[in-house]
């Protein structure tokens, strides 16, 4: 078995230990029956995130801190990647194997690399209510972008690649354009098989697309990256002729507006506890630079309870990707919130967040003439 395939490229391993059951004791001249038995067992991340915290509207730039328990042995890994939730879907009842692992639970989107034009791209990160065995065999993720380019409808597939003859064990995700004339071609969860990212039995994938396969020409900038795009679940067992078991649709992308995270170097990160990712967002009312003070007690505040800080949500929340926690827990939604009227409890008179020189109210003005 060649390691790369005769691609360049890593093959994905799911490791799966094997043996025999035997069993004695069979009436008459039987003998002894042994039956083969397997299993895939591999170990799990537990990661989660506090709240992200913004100290005011304005603020540019925060972290989201991971926290729970990562995964460093045997050449597991734990791989997170953050996306700002675009929208959810509701489990179907009654689904079960292929059809579970067909219907959609979350979609989020992240830029990364728009400091490189010729590397630019688009992470989608993408959640199921159940695992798929291997994604691109009987199940798929499909998702259609329009964007008015003149290659408009591309479509965004998840599957393994194919020589023509037989598949190989690379996922890949494809981009194809109207005319179906391939477009673009990345690894799914962006690696292959030198680093393992979980893409057997799991129930939540990256799929990263650059720029220019969607018709984007050389020098697009984040701000000029906006679209509306669709969702589909696929599997061989579904009723439908065209496969479709659930789908999210419609849903709008504007790169001026949606979060980006870390430096943008790409859409994953090392799942450690305790590392801090940045976030950062922009738009109208946000200042174009963060205060590093200010930048670090945000950090600093990550966490603390939501009485002591008055905090209040912004309506946008962040989809964390857990690849290598265990199946039903590797999507975790975390809030982004600020604080609200009334700063710290206890303080009265001091609007608004009272414990930063420079501020209006400061220094605060204390009970009895402190």
């Amino acid at each position: 078995m060649s390691a790369d395939q005769g691609l360049g490229l890593a093959r994905e391993y799911l490791s799966v230990a094997q043996g025999w059951l035997e069993l004695s004791g069979a009436p008459g001249d039987v003998g002894d029956l042994r039956v083969p038995v397997s299993a895939a067992p591999k170990p799990v991340a537990a990661l989660a995130a506090n709240d992200v915290v913004f100290l005011t509207s304005a603020l540019p730039t925060s972290k989201l801190k991971l926290t729970g328990v990562g995964l460093d042995q045997d050449g597991y890994l734990s791989i997170v990647a953050p996306f700002q939730l675009a929208a959810t879907s509701e489990e179907i009842p009654g689904h079960t194997g292929g059809l579970k692992a067909a219907d959609l639970k979350a979609v989020g989107t992240a830029p990364y690399d728009y400091d490189d034009q010729a590397e630019g791209g688009i992470a989608f990160g993408v959640s199921t209510w159940g695992p798929w065995a291997t994604l691109g065999g009987s199940n798929k993720i499909e998702i259609v972008v329009e964007n008015g380019t003149p290659g408009s409808p591309y479509t965004i597939t998840a599957q393994k690649f194919n020589d023509g003859i037989d598949p190989y064990d690379t996922t890949i995700v494809g981009v194809w354009d109207k005319d179906g004339v391939n477009t673009g071609l990345e690894l799914l969860n962006d690696l292959d098989g030198t680093i393992d990212s979980n893409t057997y039995d799991s129930a939540a994938a990256v799929l990263p697309v650059e720029l220019a396969a969607l018709g984007y020409p050389a020098g697009a900038k984040a701000s000029d990256v906006a679209f509306t795009y669709s969702v589909y679940g696929t599997s061989w067992l579904a009723e439908a002729t065209d496969g479709d078991v659930d789908a999210i649709e419609d849903v709008e992308f504007d790169g001026a507006t949606n979060l980006q995270f870390g430096s943008n170097a790409g859409p994953l990160f090392v799942g450690t506890p305790g590392m801090s990712i940045d976030v950062t967002r922009s738009g109208p009312g946000i200042a174009g630079s963060a205060d590093p003070a200010l930048a670090a007690l945000a950090g600093a505040s990550s966490g603390l309870p939501a009485s002591f800080l008055k905090l209040k949500p912004t309506g946008i929340e962040i989809l964390l990707l857990s690849l290598h926690n265990k199946v039903g827990e590797q999507d975790v939604v975390v809030p982004i919130v600020e604080p609200g009227l009334g700063g710290f409890p206890g303080w009265p008179g001091i609007p608004g967040w009272p414990g930063i020189p420079g501020w209006p109210g400061w220094p605060p003005v204390w009970p009895g003439g402190r």
